[in-house]
């Protein structure tokens, strides 16, 4: 490989993600110390940018741009950390536990710059990336095998879902998220209790914002056009749309609603019963009533017959 990247703000990765392809455990050792040394320089330009957003009220254009930027590296480095996780390869079977131990360090080093990724995101506001990328290395923290530093990165992870799922209104995963961390690392339950009650107190503002917004749909004296729209504009809009609407907008009288229908269910009731004492009546079949005998009725059948059979003679 060659002399260690550029590590300034917008730079490339410590390593080409393209270089690896197979990778030895004996290897691993000397690109993990160029991924750390580039985390520890880029965390510290991280510092800096979060101290420069405490001293003012609102993140500077320029801040929010170094944010931007380190985010994308350590999403980079992520990346790269990844493709070195999938490139280790055991020449030989005792190699095995080996690769396996390098592997861990690996993903502790890219944990460790995903969570980098996701502080940078929280601090610029862009909950649905923090949401997004703490998934992401939950999803990772699955292979990690147990220790201290991988429970520690972990519970980090959980923290910050909570917080970035809170911001987002999903209140029930920010709950889950929050009590999960608390299980893995008791020591942390005033954070989280801290952070509950902020959930609680955000969870009653979006409620009463909620029932507010029901309330103006559901109040019929609510107005459905503001001036602007209700003012005439020539032919297409005429001066009294709003006498019309403000017609369509009257209290429904439900008690003249429900007379109407109890006296169309009595109506329907009357036909029923008429029906019946038809029905009881010996309505048997006695033919048509203007022909009796039936004469009529053959004597038409059998002057069809004549003449199309006359007609059949013509033909021939």
């Amino acid at each position: 490989m060659e002399g260690e990247k550029d590590t300034e703000v917008g730079s490339s990765c410590w390593c080409d993600a393209r270089e690896l392809h197979r990778v030895r455990a004996e290897e691993v050792s000397s690109l993990l110390e160029r991924a750390k040394t580039w985390k520890d320089e880029k965390c510290d330009q991280l510092k800096d940018a979060i101290d420069r957003c405490s001293e003012a009220n609102t993140v500077p254009e320029d801040v929010l741009k170094v944010l931007h930027e380190l985010k994308l590296d350590f999403d980079a480095s992520c990346n790269t950390l990844k493709r070195l996780w999938d490139c280790l390869v055991a020449e030989d079977t005792k190699d095995i536990d080996l690769v396996e131990m390098k592997r861990q360090e690996v993903l502790r080093v890219e944990t460790a710059n995903r969570l980098n990724s996701i502080l940078c995101s929280m601090k610029t506001r862009a909950w649905n990336d923090a949401r997004s990328t703490c998934k992401k290395g939950l999803e990772r923290a699955m292979v990690a095998h147990p220790s201290e530093e991988s429970k520690s990165q972990k519970v980090k992870l959980l923290f910050r879902l909570g917080k970035a799922s809170a911001k987002l209104g999903e209140f029930e995963e920010a709950r889950e998220a929050l009590l999960e961390a608390l299980k893995l690392d008791p020591s942390i339950s005033t954070s989280v209790c801290s952070e509950l009650k902020l959930l609680e107190r955000l969870q009653e503002k979006h409620q009463v914002a909620q029932r507010a917004s029901y309330a103006r749909i559901f109040d019929s004296s609510a107005e459905i056009y503001d001036k602007e729209e209700r003012a005439p504009k020539g032919q297409a809009f005429p001066a009294y749309r709003d006498r019309d609407m403000s017609r369509g907008l009257e209290r429904v009288n439900y008690e003249e609603e429900f007379r109407e229908i109890d006296e169309e269910e009595r109506m329907l009731q009357r036909s029923q019963e008429a029906r019946s004492r038809v029905r009881a009546v010996d309505m048997t079949y006695k033919g048509n009533p203007w022909d009796p005998s039936g004469e009529k009725q053959q004597r038409e059948i059998d002057n069809y017959y004549l003449k199309m059979f006359a007609e059949q003679d013509q033909g021939n």
